[in-house]
């Protein structure tokens, strides 16, 4: 009799581990972006949690209910936004840099050229004065004359640490 009674009590036992009672599970933030997992609702945002188990030997598998929404943290959020800021500001640099260009090309000078993009456009200065202040390094660059036409009087580009700030052009007078 005693050996029936083993298998028995065996058997009920694995049959106690292979279908182990259902328990509630809610799913809570925690206020400081993180989340907790708790057998009892833990405040107003608590969210049920469904839960399937195939197998006593398999962990379960999470899935949140049908009406849960998932948002971002704000840590992710705040990345975001970091990057659509970087993408934004290397956008209007790439746009600053071929109209630049495109003036250059024309023959004209603009604030945020740099030396280079003056000489493409108006070629080397007669002269160039560079003087240091409390606001930086700036160089005025001189052009007597500037070839043929109405605006081919003498010219002054000024720079502040390597960045043209204004370009002036003076006309041609016409002489009597």
């Amino acid at each position: 009799m005693h050996r029936r009674l083993i298998p028995a009590s065996a058997t009920l036992a694995a049959l106690c581990l292979a279908f182990p009672g259902h328990a509630q599970i809610y799913r809570c933030d925690d206020g400081a972006g993180g989340v907790l997992f708790s057998d009892e609702a833990c405040g107003e945002n608590a969210e049920l949690v469904e839960i399937q188990q195939t197998s006593p030997l398999q962990p379960p598998r999470y899935r949140p209910s049908p009406d849960a929404t998932n948002t971002p943290s704000d840590a992710i959020r705040a990345r975001q936004a970091r990057a659509q800021q970087q993408q934004a500001e290397a956008s209007a640099q790439r746009e600053l840099e071929n109209r630049i260009r495109q003036q250059a090309a024309r023959g004209n000078v603009i604030a945020g050229m740099g030396p280079r993009d003056v000489e493409r456009a108006w070629g080397r200065p007669h002269s160039i004065n560079r003087s240091t202040d409390s606001g930086g390094e700036t160089e005025t660059w001189h052009y007597r004359n500037r070839g043929r036409g109405r605006l081919a009087g003498p010219a002054t580009v000024h720079f502040r640490d390597g960045v043209v700030t204004r370009a002036r052009q003076w006309e041609r007078t016409s002489r009597r």
